[in-house]
């Protein structure tokens, strides 16, 4: 039996992912066209040891975790991570490589650093309640793991796999756009294939359609060009439509005679771009309210928002609101965020 352990943060989307109206876990975020953060973590061999999700957002949920390192039925050691990195490896394999480690360690998956920790349970208990409470209301997942934890492990244990960052809505737009060189890794294949698609609905590319370079979810309906980019399950793309480097959930609507570039549009009900509008442009500007996040020019179509026709949306832009009773059209300039309700 193993006297290892892994604990992983689930992480809420609000914050670093601006756009989102629902406070939802990361866990529930779709993925790679067809799947959520849940499906990968669902293959990623976790199950193979004893394993535990929790929250660490205010006090109540800081107590809940201290309580449960101190159990009886917690083990002698911990592997500590978090939902906004993805990671698929050999648990097993690893921790026969560990055995008891006397230090904290930060695991790296083939070659890749990653934001997983190896450590005592004591160790991670002084850490824990170490957290000061202003830290812990303000944003303690990022203090915990960029800060603490990064500063404080003594070497790194690396092991194959894959490691996934989607930790904001720039990380998340880069990671679904890299899903086209994953899918050339027979690893990743694998992987992928033991997945569960949360839509079986048939493609349908029209005559005049043209994709290269991208993925489309199951269900979705093309009919424009779409390059470079990834289309989730259930996404209708009009005619005369261009797509380029761009990420659109599901749900999403986009009309005819509509040119998408460098954008993530995030879905959801009544999420539809209308007839002839611009939304984003290849540049590096960055976004005037969130320029940590929405940069290098990454314009966002927030969750459920309606865009109305022949509207011009510049890079870097947050769109966001249902926008249910103004029709006319939008002209926003570069960097600009418009709440449209």
């Amino acid at each position: 039996m193993t006297n290892f352990q892994i604990i992983i943060i689930d992480e809420k989307v609000q914050g670093s992912f601006p756009g989102y109206r629902r406070d939802f876990v990361l866990t529930e975020l779709p993925i790679w066209a067809d799947f959520s953060v849940s499906d990968i973590l669902h293959v990623s061999n976790i199950g193979e040891v004893p394993n535990a999700y929790t929250t660490l957002e205010d006090d109540e949920s800081l107590e809940a975790f201290l309580a449960m390192l101190k159990s009886k039925n917690s083990k002698e050691n911990i592997v500590l991570g978090r939902t906004g990195n993805i990671v698929v490896l050999d648990w097993p394999a690893l921790f026969s490589r560990m055995r008891n480690p006397k230090s904290i360690k930060k695991i790296q998956v083939g070659k890749v650093p990653s934001e997983y920790y190896c450590m005592k349970k004591t160790d991670l208990i002084s850490i824990v309640e170490g957290l000061a409470r202003p830290v812990l209301r303000n944003s303690a997942i990022h203090h915990l793991f960029e800060v603490v934890l990064f500063s404080s492990f003594e070497s790194i244990v690396d092991v194959e796999g894959f490691s996934f960052l989607i930790r904001n809505a720039l990380e998340y737009y880069r990671e679904n756009l890299k899903t086209g060189v994953h899918l050339q890794q027979s690893g990743f294949l694998e992987m992928y294939g033991s997945m569960r698609p949360v839509s079986t609905s048939q493609i349908v590319v029209g005559e005049d359609a043209v994709v290269k370079n991208s993925v489309l979810g199951n269900g979705a309906k093309v009919n424009g060009i779409i390059e470079d980019s990834v289309i989730f399950n259930g996404v209708t793309i009009g005619r005369n439509v261009r797509v380029n480097s761009s990420v659109i959930l599901p749900s999403s609507v986009v009309e005819d005679g509509v040119t998408i570039e460098n954008a993530l549009v995030l879905g959801g009900e009544g999420a539809i771009i209308k007839r002839g509008s611009v939304v984003g442009e290849k540049t590096l500007v960055k976004n005037d309210t969130f320029p940590d996040i929405l940069k290098n020019g990454l314009t966002v179509v927030g969750e459920g928002t309606a865009i109305p026709r022949e509207s011009r949306i510049g890079s870097a832009c947050l769109i966001y609101g249902k926008n249910e009773r103004n029709q006319q059209p939008l002209n926003v300039s570069e960097g600009e965020t418009v709440k449209t309700e």
